[in-house]
């Protein structure tokens, strides 16, 4: 087939876009040319809307340079990712150095121990810490399983829905400082009352802390902690577990399951002690 020679388009008649009609082998509008081989394209496949780009009338070079410029964001982009991490690491490692003490005591690794109690069903207390004594040992360490010493510590004996009456001729709450190895004793007696108490101990030297709490069950010749005053209303509240009455573990001072005269016995041990007469432990 033969093809007839292409005229010049003037330059007023030639489109906005002829230079890439072209290239992608679009015969210009009225002329009649030999069919014009496509302009050789970059290796790389092109996204759908860079097609569209293309057609639109955007030129070849200013796609490159456009890729060109993304790249370089993208580069930029990706080296600062390290070093932003580097930075979010490092602030928070300041800001848990700074938040958290190095001493903190925590509740799971540290410990309370109660010792000295004398039966096997409760605590008997009397006006002049005769029978039991409770001793409380209480021992901080850190998450690290670190002795914590010369830390404030202290330890209440707390009333709670099982307490029935409760009297103390000492101080409560005590408080000391733990030893080198985190650790501090307390002791308790010359307690009134009967029932059940609440054994808490708290840490101050950082923060105001729980560390543990433990419950007791207790009696007392005292038992309605008036401090020793009022024999008569207690013997009145332990007859009334004297068999064959209804049994009340309060009465029963030697825990052997029954309230007689061997309880009695204990509890008349406890006739004109009053608070003051010993010296606190």
């Amino acid at each position: 087939m033969r093809y007839r020679s292409a005229r010049r388009v003037p330059e007023t008649n030639r489109p906005a876009n002829w230079l890439e009609d072209v290239r992608l082998g679009v015969p210009l509008a009225g002329v009649v040319s030999r069919t014009v081989a496509p302009t050789s394209r970059p290796s790389r496949a092109l996204p759908q809307d860079g097609q569209k780009r293309l057609a639109s009338g955007a030129s070849w070079e200013q796609e490159r340079q456009r890729d060109a410029t993304l790249n370089i964001h993208l580069d930029a982009t990706l080296e600062a990712i390290p070093v932003r991490n580097i930075w979010i690491s490092a602030a928070a490692l300041l800001v848990s150095a700074t938040s958290t003490p190095a001493g903190l005591p925590d509740p799971s690794r540290s410990a309370m121990g109660l010792f000295g109690q004398g039966t096997s069903c409760h605590y008997r207390f009397r006006m002049d810490g005769g029978l039991d004594q409770l001793t409380v040992c209480v021992t901080l360490r850190t998450q690290f399983d670190t002795p914590i010493p010369d830390c404030s510590t202290s330890v209440t004996l707390t009333p709670n829905a099982g307490t029935i009456a409760f009297g103390t001729c000492c101080p409560n709450p005590q408080a000391g400082v733990t030893d080198f190895d985190g650790t501090i004793q307390f002791v308790f007696d010359q307690i009134g009352g009967r029932g059940s108490l609440d054994v808490c101990a708290t840490e101050h030297c950082i923060a105001e802390i729980g560390v543990a709490t433990e419950t007791i069950d207790f009696t007392s010749p005292d038992l309605d902690a008036s401090g020793g005053h009022n024999v008569v209303i207690d013997l009145g509240i332990w007859a009334g577990c004297y068999q064959p009455a209804p049994y009340c573990p309060w009465s029963d001072y030697n825990c052997d399951g029954t309230v007689d005269v061997l309880d009695l016995g204990l509890w008349a041990g406890g006739i004109g002690l009053e608070c003051g007469q010993t010296a606190c432990p």
